[in-house]
């Protein structure tokens, strides 16, 4: 199994380079979160189901309260690595129909979440490999991007400001993606998550969506 791991404070461009990559390499690589996890259990709690997309067509600055509360409060009451487990064993899951899956996990808030990730080890994962990025923005950046500037103060806002916990940090200041795209993926072949290979194929296919 190998992750990629991408951390940022809101409207960095988390998501945004997540979807890239998963568009690009579309048989290779999963975009997946903590955050669908609450959403998950959110909806399950509102009577959702498995159907749970259907309650989060929305836009984020409507329901990221409610899932940074839900999150942030379960956190306290069933420990702080409650995410962390639901996220992997979904993971260990889908790598076991896909041993070859690649795993991009777009939203990296907390310090024990870059822990997990450096450290996981399960019985039936093999070779695993994981690398972590950190996306850098000004407050009026993410306040341009529709962040509201209420948010900004919690406390998956204040956290990861430690260079040192990551294998290479990236400004994410300019709202055009490509250039950072393409030094993402020089990266990732760097740290031996994808080949030169797939790094060429990943690249002409974003271009070709560019047309």
């Amino acid at each position: 199994m190998k992750v990629i791991a991408l951390s940022g404070k809101m409207r960095s461009g988390k998501t945004t380079l997540a979807r890239m990559l998963a568009q690009s390499l579309p048989h290779l690589i999963v975009r997946v979160s903590f955050a669908d996890e609450v959403r998950r259990e959110v909806a399950r709690g509102m009577g959702y189901g498995e159907d749970w997309h259907t309650l989060f067509h929305v836009s984020k600055k409507d329901i990221r309260p409610v899932l940074q509360a839900w999150g942030h409060n379960m956190r306290k009451i069933r420990g702080e690595d409650v995410w962390i487990k639901a996220l992997f064993s979904r993971m260990i899951k889908m790598q076991l129909q896909r041993p070859n899956i690649i795993f991009v996990i777009d939203d990296i808030r907390y310090e024990n979440e870059i822990e997990a990730i450096n450290n996981f080890s399960h019985e039936l994962v093999y070779n695993y490999k994981s690398g972590i990025y950190r996306l850098i923005c000004s407050k009026s950046v993410q306040i341009s991007r529709g962040c509201n500037p209420e948010h900004l103060s919690h406390d998956s806002e204040q956290q990861l400001n430690d260079a040192d916990m990551f294998n290479m940090v990236f400004d994410s200041n300019d709202n055009d993606f490509h250039d950072l795209f393409f030094e993402l993926l020089t990266q990732l072949v760097r740290d031996k998550l994808i080949t030169d290979e797939q790094k060429h194929s990943a690249w002409a296919k974003h271009l070709s969506r560019l047309g």
